[in-house]
């Protein structure tokens, strides 16, 4: 096979910044999307309420004219401990079609994140989410548990209450399927899912609950990030893994199952930041598609391509399926090391064996 055609992308996790960097990356989702779910942790200015979910799209479609483009941005809302049933229904009025959790501190600009998970605060804005139809996109790690003495061979170490990153998503678990039983009609998207754990979780738990799985966690593991030497570009939040939860991914991936669909959490840094201080986040926008049709290609799965990446991920989020589909061909592509000379892609300096028709 020379060449595919494969429906328009939904992108279900995809940070698209703001200002200059957005008119930078925008081109790389719209040029493939069918629509885009922009994440709402902008720095130093997050979507909190009605007012930044209008101000921001605004500033999207700006750079992603719905004149000339057939990519249209979904919004969202970043629930904070000071977020209320009355600020998710004017969000929702607004444009937001989905509300976004981070544990506070365990990923990029998280620090107003949530951390008292049984509040009752957030428990009535889960249930307003509930009336009014809006999905729950969880960045579902753990960050702090209940403190602990930490002591080891004879020597007290202190007490204790950060959870190790390789844990973290496993020890999340338990809040999915409490807020499943709490909610039944929640619809809960467990996000960029790294471990066996979490792909046993949503494939045991009702319909209500998804995942979504990003390129980078499909092709990497722990090895790449941090074997022979530390590759930054690589770092992402959750962490990756090893290859038993990668061959997991792959196979929850190739399964066909509704429940699991494509979110790149594509999150681009400029090549200093992630090489100074490590900032968390994998720019996977320029290759994604690529790089997928020839990993599903390897293993025989193409034909699940299209659902994966665009089918089931409208279908969760009551979306139109996409009419138009783009074309690719068999053709070696470099990836470049660099974008507009502050970017680092995914997969940068490799050949792709797959490109898409200009």
């Amino acid at each position: 096979m020379e060449k595919i055609f494969l429906p328009r992308v939904n992108d279900l996790h995809f940070h698209g910044r703001s200002g200059q960097v957005l008119k930078d990356i925008l081109p790389f989702t719209s040029e493939v999307c069918s629509h885009a779910l922009f994440m709402p942790n902008i720095a130093g200015n997050e979507i909190v309420n009605a007012r930044r979910v209008e101000e921001y799209r605004a500033e999207i479609l700006k750079v992603c004219n719905p004149l000339f483009s057939s990519c249209e941005p979904l919004m969202t809302i970043m629930i904070t401990p000071k977020t209320t049933p009355p600020t998710i229904e004017a969000a929702y009025n607004a444009g937001a079609v989905a509300a976004k959790i981070y544990p506070r501190g365990g990923t990029t600009n998280s620090e107003n994140g949530i951390d008292d998970w049984d509040s009752h605060q957030l428990m009535a804005v889960l249930e307003k989410m509930e009336e009014l139809g809006m999905v729950l996109c969880v960045h579902g790690e753990l960050v702090y548990g209940a403190p602990e003495k930490i002591e080891v061979y004879g020597q007290y170490l202190g007490v204790l209450n950060e959870i190790e990153p390789s844990k973290r998503e496993i020890r999340f678990c338990p809040i999915i399927s409490k807020w499943c039983q709490l909610f039944p009609q929640l619809r809960i998207v467990f996000e960029h899912i790294t471990t066996h754990a979490a792909v046993s979780l949503v494939f045991s738990l009702p319909k209500t609950v998804s995942a979504t799985i990003t390129v980078h966690h499909l092709l990497v593991t722990e090895v790449d990030v941090m074997g022979s030497h530390l590759n930054p570009h690589l770092f992402c939040k959750p962490t990756v893994k090893g290859y038993a939860d990668m061959a997991a991914l792959r196979a929850a991936a190739f399964s066909g199952n509704p429940k699991f669909f494509l979110g790149t959490d594509s999150a681009v840094h400029t090549k200093s930041r992630k090489e100074e201080c490590g900032c968390a986040g994998v720019f996977s926008a320029p290759v994604f598609v690529e790089a997928l049709i020839e990993l599903f290609t390897e293993f025989g799965q193409l034909d699940k391509l299209p659902d994966f990446i665009s089918n089931f991920g409208a279908d969760f989020y009551d979306l139109p399926r996409a009419s138009q589909t783009i074309s690719y061909r068999r053709e070696p592509s470099l990836v470049p090391g660099r974008i507009k000379e502050s970017y680092v892609p995914f997969m940068a300096g490799k050949t792709l064996a797959w490109r898409r028709d200009e």
